[in-house]
């Protein structure tokens, strides 16, 4: 114990600490600060034009009364997606949890002469490898159903176009006065962008850049500091659908509308809206998210926190060691002398 403690507040322990304090910070600010500011830029303004749903509502009334008709690109498609752990469905795992179901035929009932479809795990892996071949290797290594249900979703609009449904949303009217806006997503507020809700016409661009495999890695641009977040989040979930919204903006031409962000409330509403409104368990599986989005929003405060609590454990664990040191010593009747300096030499005598 006395020679653990000793080595603790030696000089050479002093060195090593202060230049694995240097060498970290030099590390902390030329390779992740960079990228936590990188990161925290998905959750600042975004492009495109918000809209709420009352005002999307009020353009449709207003619209009716108009001699014209608007064009309406969107087809009158609903997609749904309910996949188990594999990529292979048999009729034992098509049974859908109650709350689920509650939800779905929401939406459903909502729309009788629509096209309907609810997509399933032998399903969706078939229309994957007939129409997107290149996409299914990484389709089929994705880790969990909630990023393979992410990835499934964008190429469902980029082909059939219609609205994506999240399966934990209520339904609450029907959807015709969203089909007039070629591609919109989900919109919650300050941070990343959802996915719970999307829509677009067949083939728009900005679907056409989600699934195009040239656009990027399937993951977005994440700190490694936060692995826990990546997996549901950032592989072809919300940050990536974010970063690939903030390019399509930036590269479009000036002659190109921006698109709608459809502003569906706060992420814990769980009372009926004009459209939507989320389920329990929507509202469960968005508790993880307001850490992370507090990092992304604040890189500042994060490098100043991480930094203040490193220098608290470099100071407590060499205060530790010093007051073990001195317990120990003089429990058994020692005295604590200061360390001599390592150039020191005892002196020569002469004869």
């Amino acid at each position: 114990m006395i020679a653990a403690a000793a080595a603790a507040t030696s000089p050479r322990a002093r060195r090593w600490a202060i230049g694995a304090l240097l060498v970290g910070s030099v590390f902390y600010f030329t390779v992740v600060f960079p990228r936590l500011l990188e990161f925290g830029r998905l959750f600042g303004p975004h492009a495109g034009t918000v809209m709420t749903q009352e005002q999307v509502l009020d353009a449709h009334n207003v619209s009716l009364s108009l001699p014209d008709s608007r064009p309406r690109p969107v087809p009158r498609i609903i997609h749904q997606v309910y996949l188990d752990g594999t990529t292979q469905t048999t009729p034992a795992n098509r049974t859908i949890p109650q709350e689920l179901e509650a939800a779905r035929r929401t939406c459903e009932s909502l729309h009788p002469t629509w096209e309907y479809k609810l997509w399933h795990s032998d399903e969706a892996r078939t229309f994957i490898k007939s129409e997107y071949p290149s996409f299914l290797g990484i389709y089929d290594g994705l880790k969990t159903a909630q990023q393979r249900s992410d990835a499934l979703s964008y190429f469902l609009v980029r082909y059939y176009g219609g609205i994506y449904i999240d399966m934990h949303i209520h339904c609450d009217a029907n959807l015709e006065p969203l089909l007039f806006y070629p591609a919109w997503v989900a919109y919650y507020g300050p941070g990343v962008l959802s996915n719970d809700i999307i829509a677009g016409e067949p083939g728009h661009p900005f679907w056409v850049l989600m699934t195009t495999l040239e656009a990027g890695p399937p993951q977005a641009k994440t700190p490694d500091a936060l692995p826990y977040a990546a997996p549901p989040h950032a592989t072809m979930g919300p940050w990536y659908e974010t970063e690939m919204w903030e390019r399509y903006h930036a590269e479009k031409p000036d002659t190109s509308p921006d698109l709608m962000l459809l502003s569906v409330g706060h992420r814990n509403a769980s009372h009926p809206g004009v459209f939507f409104h989320g389920g329990e368990d929507l509202i469960e599986r968005q508790r993880v998210r307001p850490v992370a989005e507090w990092v992304g929003r604040h890189p500042y405060q994060t490098t100043l926190y991480g930094f203040a609590v490193v220098c608290a454990a470099v100071v407590a664990y060499f205060g530790l060691g010093q007051t073990v040191l001195e317990y120990q010593t003089t429990k058994k009747g020692y005295r604590v002398l200061e360390y001599l300096p390592t150039t020191w030499r005892p002196r020569a005598h002469g004869g």
